[in-house]
């Protein structure tokens, strides 16, 4: 059931959009909030199908601030719908709005990127599809078209993702998939970055994340930006060989210009040995890494359950060998 999870850092609210698969025959996207720090929680149904009709409700990306809640997630037929309005508000009398396609890409996916700049302002960031292959979208809520991010040149992929971080005004967007003719040649060519220095209205040429040896990049992926422009992604990674690898999971790249990369992990290979899934990447106010993911089996070093890293205070990327 997948979800997104956020806090509000005006009030200290947390807030969890995720989808409702409680009744079989209606899917629906819910919203459950906390203003006691998880002690107790409020659902309510953000959105539902009437008159005997369901289509699905996924991929809910969720943003809060300064009382708000800013929330787009995908529905069959529509495409992507966009809603905001105050936390205390009951979600019927949030604004409502339509995603629009990309000129060219009638269709749009079904993951999301939603990311509030430094004003407070919420962008989008989707995928569109159609005759013309793949392409990522970019959307300030309120404007009467989306702008083209980036173009995948005809290329598919089965099973993308997309999100977007903010540095400053200037969105920054991350994608995996293919985009070249390098996908499936090496693992260099699965995951791109590009940002745009005007807010949105403009994008640079994206840009390939070098791979950590003979090692997938797979989503989902996470990226995130730090105070002085610092960039950093993670990636889940569920192919290849060990081949030249020399770090362990989930991948991490970072970058201070947005162009050269380096691509490591938490620790080195094997020390310790575990596998994460689902990662999820944030910067601490101290400029400071946070990385969250999943364990799903109990035959490495590490418990089942999520576990989440705090960046050590000596720590420095890529980290050294394990002592002997």
């Amino acid at each position: 059931m997948p979800s997104r999870s956020r806090r509000d850092p005006s009030n200290g609210t947390w807030g969890i959009a995720f989808e409702d698969r409680t009744d079989p025959d209606f899917s629906r996207i819910d919203l459950a909030l906390s203003t006691d720090n998880g002690a107790s929680w409020k659902t309510q149904i953000v959105a539902t199908d009437v008159g005997g009709q369901s289509f699905n409700y996924q991929s809910p990306s969720l943003a809060m601030n300064a009382g708000n809640v800013y929330l787009v997630f995908y529905h069959d037929y529509e495409g992507l719908r966009y809603v905001t309005g105050k936390e205390t508000d009951d979600p019927k009398n949030w604004k409502p709005q339509v995603v629009p396609p990309l000129a060219g890409y009638e269709e749009i996916g079904r993951v999301t990127g939603l990311a509030l700049d430094s004003a407070g302002v919420p962008g989008i960031a989707f995928i569109g599809g159609g005759d013309n292959g793949l392409a990522e979208g970019f959307w300030r809520p309120g404007n009467a078209s989306s702008v083209l991010a980036m173009d995948n040149r005809g290329y598919q992929t089965d099973d993308p993702d997309v999100k977007l971080t903010f540095f400053g005004t200037q969105p920054r967007l991350i994608f995996a998939g293919a985009a070249d003719d390098n996908y499936y040649v090496d693992y260099s060519h699965t995951i791109w970055v590009t940002s745009s220095p005007d807010g949105g209205a403009s994008w640079t040429k994206a840009v390939n994340i070098p791979s950590d040896g003979n090692r997938s990049m797979d989503p989902p992926v996470s990226i995130a930006t730090g105070s002085q422009g610092q960039t950093v992604l993670v990636t889940y990674n569920n192919g290849g060989s060990l081949d030249e690898v020399t770090c362990g999971q989930p991948k991490l790249s970072r970058t201070t210009d947005m162009v050269r990369w380096t691509t490591c992990g938490l620790s080195t290979l094997g020390a310790p040995n575990f596998t994460a899934t689902y990662p999820v990447v944030l910067f601490g106010g101290n400029d400071k890494l946070w990385v969250s993911f999943q364990m799903p089996n109990d035959f490495v070093d590490l418990p089942i359950g999520i576990t989440v890293w705090r960046e050590p205070p000596a720590w420095v990327f890529p980290p050294p060998p394990p002592q002997q």
